[in-house]
């Protein structure tokens, strides 16, 4: 978990932060600030430029459109759009939510051979749901056999966006997949494929349109090649047991337990009213202290402590310590 590769990788990503309000000894939920969906991080690259279908081939091309800054159906036909580039291990992170349609969740597909199959021939996720499709020639079918289901997103209705991630690996035949809904809530592991005898071959990423009367978006599609880190991202675990000691008049030190595997670092706020927030440092990965100097004799101050990478943000933990 904590080798010198990642480091390296991890020190050179951007990352972003939220602004959330304070409970006391309790994780806190990231709030609406992260929705917005900031520029790509250095080792990303953007799939769409949310104006044209350039770089992606629609079938039927009437099924396809550009709405609202999206990928976007029109509801006339059964389909798929892909990647006119083929990938071999990636990982994709997207924005996806139903405007309307049929008894039906939002499908992507990866491992897809064949661009004149039906669905490319490929594996469908059904995000940020969890479902499965197995297109691949002799299956069609729900492919129990090779997804394991991990969790589940609270409360997950199609209508909201989503923000979701899968993880592409042909070399060992899996993918993974995970999502946060709303945008800026800790992205949870959904769904697992494994199939050791999976083609170790490049192929697109693609999106369905599974029934006509479909009304499907995706937008912020973002695309790294060959992972430096064969881990899921937006699954960023928070630190926990947040200890805050006094340690003279004007000096408090804090602890936490590190339980990230992709951090870039921890993001340490104060507060002297519970409302009104400060971020007062931001370390590099792996830490599990700081010390807050210059304070104030006989004041309590509230912490609070979360792990951040280039695409993702924890939960905060909470805790409160009063100076001598």
């Amino acid at each position: 978990m904590k080798n010198t590769s990642r480091l390296l990788f991890l020190a050179c990503l951007t990352c972003s932060f939220i602004k959330n309000t304070f409970a006391q000894q309790k994780p806190v939920a990231p709030g609406k600030s992260d929705v917005m969906i900031k520029a790509a991080p250095s080792v990303f690259t953007s799939l769409f430029d949310g104006k044209t279908l350039n770089g992606w081939t629609a079938v039927p091309a009437s099924a396809w459109t550009v709405a609202d800054s999206s990928i976007a159906m029109t509801g006339t036909d059964r389909g798929v759009i892909y990647t006119n580039d083929k990938f071999s291990a990636y990982r994709i992170i997207f924005s996806v939510r139903q405007i309307k349609g049929v008894d039906h969740w939002p499908c992507v597909l990866v491992f897809g051979p064949d661009t004149k199959m039906d669905a490319l021939g490929a594996v469908q996720f059904q995000m940020p749901k969890g479902y499965t499709w197995d297109y691949r020639p002799g299956k069609n079918n729900d492919g129990r056999a090779f997804f394991t289901h991990v969790g589940n997103v609270p409360n997950v209705n199609k209508t909201d966006w989503a923000r979701c991630e899968i993880l592409v690996d042909p070399a060992t035949g899996t993918a993974r997949s995970a999502a946060a809904q709303p945008i800026g809530n800790q992205a949870i592991e959904i769904t697992d494929f494994k199939d050791a005898n999976i083609g170790n071959i490049p192929t697109p990423f693609g999106i369905q349109s599974h029934n006509k009367g479909q009304f499907d978006e995706y937008k912020d599609i973002l695309i790294e090649v060959n992972p430096k880190v064969n881990e899921l991202l937006t699954v960023l675990k928070a630190p926990t047991g947040l200890q805050v000691t006094a340690k003279s008049a004007t000096q408090i030190d804090l602890a936490w337990t590190d339980n990230a595997n992709v951090e870039d670092g921890f993001k340490i706020e104060r507060s002297a009213d519970h409302v009104h927030w400060i971020t007062i440092a931001t370390t590099t990965a792996n830490e599990t202290g700081y010390s807050d100097k210059k304070l104030k004799t006989k004041t309590v101050y509230d912490y609070r402590v979360s792990a951040f990478n280039a695409v993702a943000n924890s939960i905060f933990i909470s805790n409160s310590g009063t100076t001598k």
